[in-house]
């Protein structure tokens, strides 16, 4: 679930995910993210609409060829959000038939992460993010990341395979200071509805 929210995480800031393929099977602007562990699981979503991004589908792949009825699933979910986003309208049955759930702002919260989790691994992917993006703008190859940031090459692979999992705060803080950037947290007081 982290991995996936690392991906979805990246797809919100406009970013594209480590590994995904189009699937104009499911109907314009559909993709599938291939989250590669132990077991293998994929994420629809469509990112087509204005300031929206939908999940679709998530499912585990146990085979070679995706089960029909999980496609299905997504066809029918890329339909509703095209009502949803007022493309064409949408009749009272088929508003019922699948649920759109908007977000918390946090993706790592809408997937079920507590609340503290959920911030923390908000935090840890937007540090991912600003480490890539040095690694892009000065065009460094893994050794020289790896060299920039004074870690092992297998950090830097998890860094761009997206393993938030193995990497902290402490880690993603550290080799962004090492890369001479400064770090900054800014606190706020959590909003809060009045009685």
């Amino acid at each position: 679930m982290q991995r996936a929210g690392r991906q979805l995480n990246k797809v919100q800031h406009e970013y594209e995910p480590d590994d995904w393929k189009p699937m104009p099977s499911i109907g314009p602007g559909a993709c599938e993210i291939r989250i590669h562990t132990a077991n293998e699981y994929r994420v629809i979503y469509v990112a087509k609409f204005p300031m929206k991004v939908y999940v679709l589908h998530a499912f585990e792949k146990k085979t070679q060829k995706t089960n029909p009825k999980a496609l299905d699933l997504a066809r029918r979910a890329i339909n509703k959000c095209c009502r949803d986003a007022r493309i064409y309208p949408m009749t009272r049955k088929e508003s019922t038939l699948i649920k759109i759930t908007k977000s918390t702002g946090n993706v790592f919260q809408d997937l079920g992460f507590p609340p503290a989790q959920a911030a923390n691994l908000a935090l840890r992917s937007e540090l991912m993010d600003s480490l890539l993006s040095i690694v892009t703008r000065r065009r460094l190859d893994k050794a020289q990341a790896a060299k920039l940031f004074g870690v092992k090459t297998s950090r830097v692979d998890d860094l761009k395979k997206g393993h938030i999992e193995r990497l902290t705060l402490d880690n993603l803080c550290e080799m962004l200071i090492r890369a001479g950037v400064a770090v900054k947290i800014t606190l706020s007081p959590k909003k809060t509805r009045a009685a």
